[in-house]
């Protein structure tokens, strides 16, 4: 179902577009991603303790800029200056290719300090991709959270509007939220998944109707 979705994003629209949005959220739960070779994804849970998973749940906001954009044009531009060897892009890339492992190595330790860090590396190295990443709403967000003890910042998907995760500290979280929705924000509703993909077998009553059954997990397409 990634595939499919990923195929409909590059074959039917003709955007240019990253595997790992649909693979998170067709395996749900939090894992280790890895593409190589591009579209191609090997993917591995990253089983933590309960207590662990809950505070993470806890700590991280989830806050929608106002702006939305189609990033295929970003993804393009950076993949050129990537082949073509531009300095800047190719050190960005290359410590986001780093940062997953450090993030990993994180959360199994329970380490939200080195976390934050970690997210804190990932977001300058992705601003560092495009000039149009970072929007001047993504730069006053950053710092109304930061200032209100927020620990660490990294906007998702291409960047350049959508939403931003922060993850904040222990004690601090209402407060930045508060500073955040004071500063014009919305912030959305953020739940750690671990169903993931979920279809619906449906099977006829003998009367020509074919209600819904029982809810199934499965890997391929529905019947």
């Amino acid at each position: 179902m990634a595939g499919l979705a990923h195929k409909l994003e590059t074959e039917e629209l003709g955007i240019q577009s990253g595997v790992q949005d649909q693979i998170a959220s067709a395996l749900g739960g939090i894992g280790l991603h890895i593409i190589d070779p591009y579209p191609s994804v090997s993917s591995s849970p990253v089983r933590l303790p309960e207590n662990v998973v809950l505070e993470l749940e806890s700590r991280l906001l989830l806050v929608y800029t106002g702006e939305s954009h189609l990033s295929g044009e970003v993804h393009k531009s950076v993949i050129s200056d990537y082949e073509a060897g531009v300095e800047r892009t190719v050190d960005a890339i290359e410590t986001l290719r780093n940062t997953p492992m450090l993030a990993k190595s994180a959360l199994m330790r329970g380490d939200f300090v080195e976390l934050a860090e970690i997210m804190n590396i990932n977001n300058l190295a992705q601003s560092r991709l495009h000039p149009s990443i970072v929007t001047d709403k993504i730069e006053e967000l950053e710092g109304v959270a930061r200032n209100a003890g927020a620990m660490g910042f990294k906007m998702n998907g291409a960047g350049g509007g959508g939403s931003v995760t922060i993850l904040c500290g222990s004690g601090n979280v209402r407060q930045v939220e508060g500073a955040v929705k004071q500063a014009g924000y919305r912030v959305l509703p953020c739940h750690l998944d671990f169903s993931g993909l979920r279809v619906w077998v449906t099977v006829s009553d003998g009367r020509g109707a074919a209600p819904f059954g029982r809810s199934r997990r499965k890997s391929g397409i529905s019947t």
